[in-house]
């Protein structure tokens, strides 16, 4: 099972997910105050109100737009999964061409998004993000 985690301002979107089929999507209130410890309580209770356990966890993968906070829940994951997450930003090989001056400044959830609207509209781009999906070391 892969789990993914969406930081964003408000919330934080987990999403477990298992051969194409989403097992659960939960969310949880950012906090900027709270420390790994915390958010790995959190996280294991969610997990815990839908009878996932943590060890079924194969893969981890993070998008955030709150960069305080991308360390905290980064920490919380190793401490309950075991697992070191792959972060979705700068340097992440998607096959997308970024035309921008500093592609550095788009955002992890416009990135995603890209991703996830190429591969609905099934065009040439898809394979390679199925390509980027199957080869990239999430399963360990």
């Amino acid at each position: 099972m892969i789990l993914a985690i969406d930081i964003g301002n408000t919330n934080i979107v987990l999403g477990c997910m298992e051969h194409d089929r989403i097992l659960v999507e939960a969310r949880m209130a950012t906090d900027l105050l709270k420390t790994s410890d915390q958010y790995c309580v959190e996280l294991k209770n969610l997990l815990n109100l839908y009878e996932i356990d943590p060890k079924s966890v194969e893969g981890v993968i993070i998008s955030s737009v709150v960069p305080p906070v991308l360390n905290s829940c980064k920490t919380a994951v190793r401490k309950l999964t075991g697992k070191t997450p792959m972060i979705v930003g700068p340097g992440i090989k998607t096959g997308l061409n970024i035309r921008m001056d500093n592609p550095q400044n788009m955002g992890a959830d416009c990135i995603a998004d890209c991703i996830w609207h190429y591969d609905e509209k099934k065009d040439e781009i898809s394979e390679r993000v199925l390509k980027l999906t199957r080869d990239f070391p999430l399963y360990e």
